[in-house]
């Protein structure tokens, strides 16, 4: 026993922990009630724990020290780079002329004949100042009517055809003489409104329109727009028929019985088409006649004779 105790006190000393610890467990376990044996065993573990953190730490502050140096000498390096020419900031990608003018000798006729800066020259004359305009520069600014998308033209011509014929037109608010030809609309939405004066057959129209770009193969194509005003509904009304007579119009799917009236949709104005005038004879041919009707209005239709 004291040689294992022994043993293990010297190679604590000489650093060999496990071989320390190695016979400090031998004769623990001879003297498993010895606190003696246990508080060694319980000092190396201790000594073995603080060596290794001591072993960390040194890594850690080797690795940050490294670390500072490294940056220290990028931040240097950077900062005693040759910085490149400084660029004016008048200086354009545009297209800019530099006029240097010629530098003359010309007498300097307000300075005296002396200079106060120096002798004068040997051959007595008065010494000539070098006359250096400043230098100008002249940037050449471009004026263009057409659009800043690789030149393309910004605008297009468009006619308008307003139904009923008699209509006025605006577009974004200003009166255009439709019927005098086409005219030029710039690309995009735009506002128009049509009215038919002193009528009673049509309402206002209000509504957006859009003018397009032309195809590539057609750029000076015209684009056509049609604005049919909103029709008020027409009232038919069938007289001088015999009772239970009846009037048919299939093509405005409208009848009328005599002495009836009825409220139909006309799709222009006025409207005219054909007819059929049925007697009330359940054999009785039917009669076709020509029947003309206008919007807005109150529109009698006679019977036959």
């Amino acid at each position: 026993m004291p040689a294992l105790l022994a043993r293990g006190e010297a190679a604590r000393k000489a650093g060999d922990s496990p071989s320390a610890a190695a016979d400090f467990n031998r004769a623990l376990a001879l003297r498993p009630q010895d606190l003696a044996i246990l508080k060694r065993i319980t000092s190396l573990s201790a000594s073995r724990n603080r060596r290794a953190l001591l072993r960390r730490a040194a890594i850690v502050g080797a690795t940050s020290i490294t670390l500072g140096l490294v940056s220290f000498a990028v931040v240097k390096l950077v900062r005693e780079r040759p910085v490149g020419p400084e660029i004016s900031p008048t200086t354009s990608t545009s297209s800019a002329a530099q006029v240097e003018p010629t530098q003359t000798a010309e007498p300097d006729t307000d300075m005296p004949d002396e200079d106060p800066m120096g002798p004068p020259e040997a051959s007595g004359k008065p010494k000539t100042r070098v006359y250096t305009p400043p230098v100008v520069s002249i940037a050449a600014t471009t004026t263009t009517t057409t659009s800043p998308q690789n030149g393309r033209p910004s605008t297009r011509k468009v006619r308008f055809t307003v139904i009923p014929a008699g209509g006025k037109l605006w577009v974004d608010g200003l009166e255009r003489a439709w019927l005098s030809g086409p005219f030029e609309l710039p690309f995009g939405s735009h506002a128009v409104r049509v009215t038919v004066p002193e009528a009673d057959c049509c309402d206002e129209l209000n509504g957006p329109i859009t003018v397009t770009r032309p195809p590539p193969d057609s750029p000076e194509g015209v684009e056509h727009f049609t604005l049919r005003v909103p029709l008020r509904p027409a009232t038919i009304r069938l007289v001088g028929a015999p009772a239970n007579a009846q009037l048919l119009c299939t093509r405005l799917g409208v009848s009328v019985a005599a002495g009836q009236s009825a409220s139909v949709k006309l799709p222009d104005t006025p409207w005219t088409g054909t007819c059929e005038f049925r007697p009330p004879q359940a054999d009785a041919t039917p009669k076709k006649g020509s029947v003309t009707l206008r919007a807005g209005r109150s529109n009698d239709v006679p019977w036959p004779g």
